[in-house]
Formats: C-alpha cells, structure tokens, sequence
C-alpha cells in the first residue's frame, strides 16, 4: 500500500480502491495484511487484520490512544462502544476535547463523506430482488392468512415480514453475498427498508377511523408496484410520515421551550460542595452512575473505573438530586455526582430538556419508519418492576 493513511485522501482510496472500466481495483477492504509494531505501536510482529480495519484504525483510532488496536469488523455496535470508551476517556481527562473533535471529523469523513462510494460495500443483486424461496414463502403466507389480512390484523402481517425477510437473509448468507455487510453492520434495518422495498408495507395506521383493529394491511411492495387496492391505504401511510414530522414535532419543540423556562436557574455548586443530607437512595448500581457517590459503611465512596466492578449490580445507598438539602435552585456535587463537572456542565438545569430531544429524534424517525412493532410481555417481565 502507499500514501499516508494520516492523510487519508479521496484520490488515495480511489487509486486503491476503485475499480475502473479499463483496470480492476488493487486492493480490497477484506484482504488480509499482517502487519507488526512499525505499522502500529498497539500490535505484536504479524499480526493479521485486514485493510479496511487497518485503514480505520491508522486515520482515525491511533490517534486517541485510548483502545489499542480494534481488530474486529466496524458494525454499529462495535462502534458505538468505541465512542463510549472516547468518551469515557475525555470524562477522566485522558484526552482534551480538541483530541475528540478530531476524532468525529475523521470518522464523518472516512464513513460518509467523498470516500462512502469507494470503500463502503456496493449493492449486489442479491439485495435488489427478493430471492425465489422467499417470494414462494410470501405468496404461501399470504394465501394461507388470506382471512386474517383482509381483516386487517396487524400482528399477522408483521409475523409474515419477518419470516419472509429471515429468509431472504438466510439465503444470503448462505451465498455470503458481500453486499449482507449493510444488514450485518446494523447501518440498515432489512426489517424496514428492505422488506419494505422487496416483501410487503405490511400493517399502517388507519387514519380514517374504517378499520376495526386501527390499521390497514399492505400486501405490496415498491418494488413489483403498489396495487390498485392498496393505493388509498398507501396515502394514508404517506399522512401519518408526513404529520408526524410536520406537525407532531411542535409538540417537542414546546417541551424543551417549557423545560427550558422552568429549569433554567437550576445551577450546580461548586466541585466538592456537600449539603451533609444523610437520606440516599437504594440502587442497583450499574455503569451509568460512573461518578456517583454512595455510601458504603458510613464513609462517602466515589464510583469511579478503578472501584465500579465492586459495586456493580448490588443494590447500595446512593446519594440523589432528589434528596439534597442545598438551598434552592441549586445542587451539592456530592448529591450530583462529578459527571457534569467534567464536561464542563455547570447550568444543570439546561440540560433537562435532553427529553425533548429524544422526543423529538423518535418523532422524525417515524417520516423514515412507520412500522407496526408488537412485544410479548409476561407476569415475569411486569414483576421485575413491583418493589
């Protein structure tokens, strides 16, 4: 390989990357290199990886110092842990903010800025049509739940989504399609735009009050063409998207407008004040109160990397905002925890209105994802939350 992977380049991907009409690519991201401690401080002398993970952890990883080298497949799970432990470190003050910033630039750039078409996979066949078992166990699905659909029964429809995209999937991994990577990372939901695209639309809200159960059911796809019968259902599904990120996001943007008015003054003292209340609160303890204090034996304990595993999963008394005894509007660091001191968060108050985005985020979500989703709960699953 050539270039500087510091100075990862569109042209330099394109060079190794691209296939041309005249010339196939040299390189591909699934090749497997070894490579040893001149290529990367965090390696023993050949050590195999492949190039695109080596890639990824040359431009954008070695840089922050704080994970070694992850040799494993970037999916969003994988990636999501890598952002957590950024930003754990910045938390203990292991990098400078500067050092994160970076870090966001090079991972937007290199997964999906002017290199996304170069080094991302490519669409295959494969992904492009439904596969001929599964479109023989579509039409026996829908034959055999004939009565069901045209009762508009939603939880049936989503039965037969599944089991016909469980099975295109399984015929693609039996062929180990390449183009699989854009299920497998979790970048795309098969159970959403493909099964939208080659399988059915499946159960929408019914918004003209018609259908006993609330919905309608959807037997086309945008793929072979939306039927005569199921176009007014298919506008019905374009009102609730479009509604939902036209209108029903006022309703969000007001919550954090309120919570903004009411929490605003909601100031934090200064780091190491203690308003001395002796009530705490029985909890489980689990990653999320990382910089909490409890109190275990009489003594205040700061939940910290180096003491957590102790306490995790224990119930132990745990100091709380909802018990602190600091003059009102504002709140002890003992009763907060060091967690918004290290980011620099002094206004909490501010901050609550983290709801509304979450709110938010859902709601325009919905314009993207109308899916009807069912859950089984059982006694067992409600009494986990009976004290």
């Amino acid at each position: 390989m050539v270039g500087d992977l510091h100075t990862f380049t569109a042209k330099l991907a394109a060079d190794l990357f691209a296939r041309h009409k005249k010339s196939p690519e040299k390189f591909h991201q699934d090749d497997i290199i070894n490579i040893g401690p001149q290529q990367s401080k965090f390696v023993n002398d050949k050590s195999p990886t492949t190039i695109g993970i080596y890639i990824v952890n040359k431009f954008i990883l070695e840089d922050v110092g704080v994970m070694g080298y992850v040799n494993v497949v970037m999916t969003n799970d994988v990636w999501s842990d890598i952002e957590s432990a950024v930003a754990s470190a910045m938390r203990e003050g292991l990098i400078s903010a500067d050092t994160v910033a970076t870090f966001i630039d090079k991972a937007q750039y290199l997964f999906g800025g002017p290199l996304a078409h170069i080094i991302n996979p490519s669409i295959t066949p494969a992904i492009m049509s439904l596969p001929p078992t599964a479109q023989a166990l579509l039409k026996k699905l829908l034959e055999e739940n004939a009565e069901a659909i045209a009762n508009n029964d939603p939880l049936v429809a989503s039965d037969i989504e599944k089991k016909v995209v469980d099975e295109a999937l399984r015929v693609m991994r039996a062929t180990n399609d390449p183009a699989l990577a854009f299920f497998e990372s979790g970048a795309i939901d098969p159970y959403n735009n493909y099964k939208t695209m080659f399988v059915m639309k499946g159960a929408v809200q019914d918004n003209t009050g018609e259908s006993q159960t609330g919905y309608k059911i959807i037997t086309s796809n945008y793929n072979t063409g939306i039927s005569k019968q199921d176009v007014p259902k298919i506008a019905d599904s374009l009102v609730t998207a479009a509604y939902s990120r036209g209108v029903s996001t006022q309703d969000s943007g007001y919550d954090g407008k309120r919570l903004n008015v009411l929490f605003q003054n909601i100031v934090l003292q200064d780091l190491g004040s203690d308003c001395g209340t002796k009530v705490t609160m029985p909890t489980k303890i689990s990653n999320r109160h990382m910089y909490r204090y409890i109190v275990d034996g009489g003594k205040l304990v700061q939940l910290t990397e180096d003491n957590i595993d102790k306490y995790k999963g224990t119930v132990c008394n745990l100091r709380t905002p909802i018990h602190c005894h600091a003059p009102a509007p504002q709140y002890c660091s003992v009763c907060v925890g060091e967690r918004p001191y290290r980011i620099g968060v002094h206004n909490i108050g501010l901050t609550f209105n983290i709801i509304s985005g979450a709110t938010l985020n859902a709601t325009m979500k919905k314009f993207h994802d109308v899916r009807v989703k069912h859950y089984t709960i059982t006694d067992e699953d409600l009494m986990k939350y009976v004290k």
